[in-house]
């Protein structure tokens, strides 16, 4: 797959109709997001994609270039 070079989507802080956008996000994967952003841990990389949310590891590669892994003034 190409690199993507569109505006990334911020995974720890943007709202629920951002997340949406994201190839390969179902409704069960943006209910899983938000769970692991109010227990504090949050996705800090492309294997956080494939253990918290059970994804392949095809598409995790390709979701990963789509993503902002920021906490914006969150320190974990």
């Amino acid at each position: 797959y190409p690199q993507y070079i569109g505006q990334k989507t911020k995974i720890n802080t943007d709202p629920e109709e951002k997340l949406y956008v994201l190839p390969f996000i179902t409704k069960e994967l943006v209910r899983k997001i938000i769970l692991e952003r109010k227990l504090g841990n949050g996705f800090r990389n492309e294997n956080d994609l494939r253990s918290k949310l059970g994804l392949s590891d095809r598409n995790a590669r390709i979701l990963a270039q789509r993503i902002d892994f920021s906490f914006e003034n969150k320190q974990l």
